[in-house]
């Protein structure tokens, strides 16, 4: 005879005439045993792929960003103790780092030095008639002798000339293929050079100087005024002057200063290029174009 119990989920098979254990093992039901889970599929594991990859790059972004930012500081930091230490030697080298990027401020706020080698700005030249020195905005680069052809000759030039007054050569060759240049006078008669300039000045040999308008850009001689249209600034005035009508020479027309000057002991009657004043006539409008009244002139630069 056989006796079954259970103990701790085992099924003991006790025979009377010997004790032998026999352990049975119950199926599993299936109510208790879950399912194993599926595989993760390949969609999902691309996308988490591609999320750490994103991640990666905003984090690496963020970190390249933190870094410019701390070497342009950095940079910026030694500029300006580099420029204080600089402006501080030129002082003596007295002054703290501090002090002396304030005197470089200063230093580089304030408007150059005409004539030194930083000063970049544009420059203007003109000539003024009938004068040896230059106005009050401009400065002299030479002083000299107006020249021309001579009043009663075919050729030559129609240009007017300011020759300074020492010249510079290169060789001579001796011959008679060539040109003349002559010195100038005024020859508008005595009584009318007084009546305009105040002073006679008829036969005088006639000087020029030669200027320059620093920080200008542009310069015109404008006929018929004597003062300057808006927003140019004006150098002189005075009268226009060229040759006479019934002379052989045709000559450029000059502003002559309206207060001139004339070579010193040069009053004799060497003639050469001869200077007369200008007068409207023919089909310009009068009014406003007066007949016999010497037309005015204008230098402007701005």
């Amino acid at each position: 005879m056989s006796v079954i119990f259970s103990t701790q989920d085992k099924y003991v098979n006790m025979d009377r005439d010997a004790f032998s254990e026999e352990v049975i093992t119950p199926a599993p039901s299936s109510s208790s045993v879950s399912p194993p889970l599926p595989p993760p599929s390949a969609t999902v594991k691309k996308s988490t792929m591609y999320i750490i990859l994103a991640l990666s790059v905003v984090v690496t972004s963020m970190m390249f960003a933190v870094t410019v930012t701390i070497v342009y500081h950095i940079a910026k930091e030694g500029n300006t103790s580099s420029n204080g230490g600089n402006a501080a030697r030129s002082r003596g080298g007295t002054d703290n780092v501090s002090s002396g990027s304030q005197a470089h401020v200063q230093a580089t706020t304030q408007s150059p030095d005409k004539g030194t080698s930083n000063d970049k700005r544009s420059v203007t030249y003109f000539t003024r008639w009938g004068r040896y020195n230059c106005t009050r905005t401009s400065d002299l680069l030479y002083a000299g002798y107006t020249a021309g052809s001579r009043y009663n000759q075919i050729g030559g030039t129609s240009n007017i000339l300011c020759l300074p007054k020492q010249p510079q050569y290169k060789a001579s060759f001796p011959g008679r293929s060539r040109s003349y240049l002559y010195g100038s006078e005024y020859n508008a008669r005595g009584t009318n050079l007084a009546a305009v300039f105040g002073k006679d000045l008829n036969e005088h040999d006639i000087p020029c100087a030669v200027c320059e308008v620093t920080g200008s850009s542009a310069m015109m001689m404008v006929p018929a005024r004597t003062e300057c249209y808006r927003d140019w600034d004006k150098q002189y005035s005075g009268y226009l002057m060229t040759s006479n009508s019934a002379h052989n020479k045709s000559m450029d027309i000059v502003c002559m200063d309206e207060n001139p000057e004339s070579i010193s002991k040069s009053e004799a009657n060497n003639n050469g290029a001869l200077f007369y004043f200008v007068e409207a006539s023919g089909q310009l409008p009068s009014p406003p174009y007066s007949r016999d009244t010497e037309i005015t002139c204008v230098v402007c630069t701005k």
